[in-house]
């Protein structure tokens, strides 16, 4: 099965899952209440799914392209059956805005009721997305609430209570400047971690929050040279809206411009722009400093994005756990432990040095 497709059908499988832990008279129900201490979401392909995908497994009432509101979608038999309906069952989709690509997506009435059942159990639910902060902050409304949004393939954590963003004031702008940044989404302040942004900024990555806003080219850090050294060679970069990473397209746009708003430079050197191409590059130069790789990039809808090593949608996911209180403190102790005995490994074969270069 195609990739996405694929997604899917685990999507349904997971929904129904989630369905019947949290239902009870007669269906399976969760040995007991509150098990599940954190659901973290991502968007597309799991909480939000496009007109392409959905005509793989089913019809819609209204004909594309559709310009808002609810549609009603009937699943294929196969799909209901996964569903636990014997035959398929009409469900209400609701129409998000176009993201900032022109991508339009749905998201199912039933998936925001589950969420929020699962959510008054004492679930912490968080939305997890590698788009950029304006297109999460334009979906909020449509998603389930959340106790913290994050962007930008993990470069930024929005909290949807000030007490829990670094430093503890909510005073500010959107674009940083040192203090909270804030916004609103559905009626409620949002409040960026900068304690988070600290942290990726002091892998030498990226600059400060100071620098949001700023042309790419006028940014510091790995992250903003490397973008510069793809630009001169004649890559076109999106970067329009991102502040801890950028996206590169495929297939490449023939224009000269680039997102971000710099330009392409003249003359120059004429390359294949592939995804293979863009790997060896990004492999050439993603480690810049003596401590290893600085960057890191993963594919998305199939594009690639490039971000700080220390981001990343599981980094910035376990950032989120800590804060929230919810991490397994069995998985703690398996993590001391590993760490305690590399650090024993490593002492041991400095030792093991030390007595050859005395032999010799």
């Amino acid at each position: 099965l195609p990739a996405r497709r694929l997604y899917l059908h685990q999507l349904f499988v997971a929904m129904a899952a989630v369905r019947a832990a949290a239902s009870s008279g007669g269906r399976p129900h969760l040995p007991a209440a509150g098990l599940l201490k954190c659901l973290l979401c991502d968007v597309d392909g799991s909480l939000v799914h496009y007109e392409d995908v959905l005509d793989l497994h089913g019809t819609m009432t209204v004909d594309p392209p559709f310009k808002g509101g609810t549609v009603t979608y009937t699943p294929l038999p196969a799909m209901a059956k996964l569903l636990g309906d014997g035959a398929p069952r009409p469900l209400e989709l609701i129409a998000l805005p176009a993201s900032a690509s022109g991508m339009k997506g749905f998201i199912s009435r039933g998936t925001l009721s589950l969420a929020s059942e699962l959510q008054k159990s004492g679930c912490r639910v968080v939305i997890v997305s590698g788009g950029r902060w304006a297109t999460v902050k334009g979906r909020a409304p449509y998603l389930p609430a959340a106790d913290a949004y994050v962007s930008d393939n993990g470069g930024r954590i929005f909290w949807a209570s000030a007490e829990r963003a670094h430093p503890s004031s909510s005073e500010g702008t959107e674009s940083g400047g040192g203090a909270a940044a804030t916004c609103s989404a559905s009626d409620r302040q949002l409040v960026e971690d900068l304690a988070w942004r600290a942290h990726l900024a002091s892998g030498g990555a990226i600059g400060g929050v100071d620098e949001d806003g700023l042309p790419p080219a006028e940014r510091s850090g790995a992250l903003w040279r490397l973008y510069n050294h793809l630009v001169a060679r004649g890559w076109i970069i999106d970067a329009r809206g991102y502040e801890t990473s950028f996206r590169v397209r495929f297939p490449q746009p023939h224009s000269k411009a680039a997102e971000g708003g710099s330009l392409v430079a003249s003359g120059s050197p004429a390359e294949a722009r592939t995804r293979e191409a863009l790997e060896a590059i990004l492999e050439a130069t993603s480690q810049e400093v003596n401590s290893g790789p600085v960057l890191a990039w993963a594919t998305n809808l199939g594009h690639v994005d490039v971000f700080p090593r220390l981001s990343g949608k599981r980094e910035a996911g376990l950032w989120v756990l800590k804060e929230l209180g919810v991490q397994d403190p069995k998985v703690q102790s398996k993590r001391k432990k590993r760490k305690e005995e590399k650090g024993r490994e490593e002492g041991r074969e400095e030792g093991r040095e030390e007595g050859r270069k005395g032999g010799r």
